[in-house]
């Protein structure tokens, strides 16, 4: 993954502060790092399908560890839907190292789908690399992000949701999560975060109204 090499150093640099939050639930540097290491899948793919929550995010670390790829799907979808991806994508085999760190910039790690409004889901890909660049130039345009808080108030399954999370991992800085979407929450603060930075997509409130 493009941030796993990341968050072992700020594990080990400041293990008790806070990392990860879905809403009332959160995980320190140390505690998430641990709790990923012991969950490294035996295969190169994992397909996630979870809503908001701290195991989605530990198990989304597990299941870049190395070379292997994740693919993460809409929970909110058909479950003849997602059967048939997982059907799909059964044939991927075991992966060789059981490390949580970084593979290659150049291998594959996330393979997302398209909502499936005009056909069936299709799949695409992103190299470690390539979001590592990103990260890169968010950060030279927006300035450092380790003294910020990220809110994301929608689904982790949406892109712009998951770069965010991915981000914050990558530089160090707090991550929040609602753990369903509701309008209100999105604009609430526990008494001891401010969030400086909110994450959204236009179609979130239509596609989980109120």
């Amino acid at each position: 993954m493009p941030f796993l090499n990341k968050l072992r150093k700020w594990a080990l640099e400041c293990p008790d502060s806070p990392a990860v939050a879905i809403w009332s639930t959160g995980s320190s540097w140390s505690e998430l790092e641990a709790a990923a290491e012991a969950i490294v899948p035996e295969n190169s793919l994992t397909v996630l399908e979870r809503n908001n929550a701290i195991v989605f995010v530990v198990r989304f670390c597990a299941a870049v560890a190395g070379e292997r790829q994740c693919v993460v799907l809409d929970p909110t979808w058909p479950r003849d839907v997602i059967a048939e991806i997982i059907h799909r994508l059964s044939s991927i085999g075991p992966a060789e190292a059981i490390d949580l760190v970084d593979g290659d910039p150049e291998s594959r790690f996330l393979i997302s789908l398209t909502s499936g409004t005009t056909s069936f889901q299709k799949a695409v890909s992103r190299s470690r690399g390539s979001w590592q660049h990103s990260f890169g130039a968010s950060q030279g345009f927006f300035g450092p992000l380790s003294e910020d808080i990220t809110l994301a108030p929608g689904s982790l399954a949406a892109g712009l949701n998951l770069f965010a999370l991915a981000e914050c991992l990558y530089s160090g800085s707090v991550f929040r999560a609602l753990d369903s979407f509701d309008v209100g929450k999105a604009h609430e603060n526990p008494a001891d975060m401010k969030t400086f930075d909110r994450e959204g997509i236009p179609t979130q409130r239509l596609r989980n109204p109120p």
